[in-house]
């Protein structure tokens, strides 16, 4: 009987872990999907600033090479 309950006990003590990890997990995974959603946003500005630059930019390389 005292198997048992240190069994039970023990069993206990990880899936309170597994949940803990499981929390934990779930907080890393949004923090990374805001962390992608930020990073494309970003990128999605930097191309509507650079593309229409692009051929004045060209420009300047040419006119200093």
């Amino acid at each position: 009987h005292i198997d048992n309950c240190n069994n039970f006990a023990t069993i206990r003590i990880m899936e309170t872990k597994m949940d803990k990890l499981l929390r934990e997990i779930k907080k890393l995974q949004k923090q990374i999907d805001d962390l992608d959603s930020r990073l494309n946003a970003h990128i999605d500005f930097i191309e509507k600033v650079y593309v229409p630059l692009q051929k004045s930019i060209d420009r300047f390389k040419k006119f200093f090479k």
